[in-house]
């Protein structure tokens, strides 16, 4: 597919990325129709959307990971190139893989050393693994590990690295609500710091309390995108969002 020639830049400087007016389609099923959304700089974005809404396409698109798709997409009012920003972005996508030829602290050691070309400290290492109460797995190897600890691990490295832009494909998937809630307080913690995450998830009565902007999904189109203040308390918050446009459309 050929990408649309002109992209529309954003004035806004608190603005770090924007996807501009994404489509895909596949034998005439259309997955993403005209979809544009943007991410403000240092804060906890999530993408909310029932079971194929279109998330996970959505982030295969803009992480560069699939590039059969219509738009633009830019980081910092530029046409991204991935080369470029690679010490600036980190994206991991539901279901982690990992080498079978090192332990956990090796991962940590040698991924670290690929994205910036610098190795952490072991002790820095060290105690990010007792932080995320995974001290005890320093020697096992990352495939060998829970669902829950293996979403633990890429958390650490994004905890670690902190790199600018962060994509996570439903890291809140198939855990108990304690690690969901473990997770949504750490990335609410990296983005305070600095870095701009962006998770999918249809966790929505948990998330939202610990987002700072959400991004709801349906049938791929963007229903809504607002900051968590202007969002309605309720606990089906993807439906009320729905409800909300169709008024607006009406």
């Amino acid at each position: 597919m050929k990408k649309a020639k002109y992209i529309e830049k954003d004035d806004d400087e608190n603005v770090i990325f924007k996807a501009q007016n994404i489509f895909k389609s596949i034998k005439k099923k259309i997955l993403l129709d005209n979809v544009t959304f943007k991410l403000t700089k240092k804060s906890f974005h999530v993408l909310l959307g029932h079971n194929g809404a279109g998330k996970s396409t959505l982030l295969n698109i803009c992480s560069g990971n699939d590039k059969s798709y219509n738009g633009d997409i830019y980081f910092k009012n530029e046409d991204i190139n991935l080369v470029k920003i690679r010490k600036s972005f980190l994206f991991f996508s539901t279901n982690l893989s990992f080498p079978i030829w090192w332990n956990v602290l090796e991962y940590i050691k040698n991924f670290s050393y690929f994205f910036n070309n610098k190795f952490l400290a072991k002790r820095k290492m060290i105690d990010k693994l007792v932080e995320y109460e995974l001290e005890h797995k320093i020697k096992q190897n990352p495939s060998h590990l829970s669902s829950g600890e293996k979403k633990k691990l890429a958390i650490i490295l994004v905890d670690l690295l902190k790199p600018e832009l962060v994509f996570l494909d439903e890291p809140d998937s198939n855990l108990d609500i304690d690690v969901r809630k473990f997770i949504y307080q750490k990335l609410k913690n990296i983005a305070n710091q600095g870095s701009t995450i962006l998770i999918s998830s249809h966790y929505n009565n948990e998330v939202k309390n610990y987002a700072d902007y959400v991004i709801s999904i349906e049938k791929g189109k963007i229903i809504n995108s607002k900051h968590i203040n202007d969002l309605t308390n309720s606990k089906n918050l993807v439906d009320e969002l729905i409800k909300e446009r169709m008024k607006e459309d009406d």
